[in-house]
C-alpha cells in the first residue's frame, strides 16, 4: 500500500518543451529522408534518359541527320525536331526531348546548328 500512495512527480513545462522540440526534430528528419527516397526512385530512368540523350545526340551529329523525328523505345519517347533560329537562314536549332510514357520530361538538350547545305 506504501507504493501506492508515492507521490509521482509532475514533469515541468520546460521538459515538455524539450520533448516537443525532439519530435519535431525527429519528424523533419523523417520527412526528409522520405522524400529523398520519393525522389530516388526516378532516379534509374533519369540516367537512362541522360544516357539516350546523349547517344542520340552524338549520332545525330555524326551522321549530319538533321530530320524532325519521333523515336519510341520501351518506356521512353524521344522527339528530335530541328526548326529555324530567329529567321536566320543558316542557323538551325536542334532539340532533343526525351520523356517517358506519360511525358514528364526525364532529359532535354537544344543546341544551334550552322546549316552546311
Amino acid at each position: 500500500m506504501d507504493k501506492l500512495k508515492k507521490k509521482l512527480k509532475a514533469s515541468s513545462v520546460l521538459e515538455g518543451l524539450a520533448a516537443n522540440a525532439l519530435l519535431a526534430i525527429v519528424s523533419v528528419i523523417f520527412s526528409m529522408i522520405y522524400v529523398n527516397v520519393q525522389n530516388s526512385y526516378q532516379m534509374p530512368n533519369k540516367l537512362k534518359a541522360s544516357t539516350e540523350l546523349e547517344r542520340i545526340w552524338t549520332e545525330t551529329k555524326k551522321e549530319k541527320k538533321f530530320i524532325d523525328e519521333i523515336i519510341e523505345e520501351k518506356n521512353l519517347v524521344i522527339k528530335k525536331s530541328i526548326e529555324k533560329y530567329r529567321d536566320i537562314d543558316n542557323i538551325r536549332l536542334l532539340k532533343v526531348v526525351i520523356t517517358n510514357k506519360k511525358n514528364k520530361v526525364l532529359a532535354e538538350r537544344k543546341e544551334l546548328i550552322i546549316n552546311e547545305f
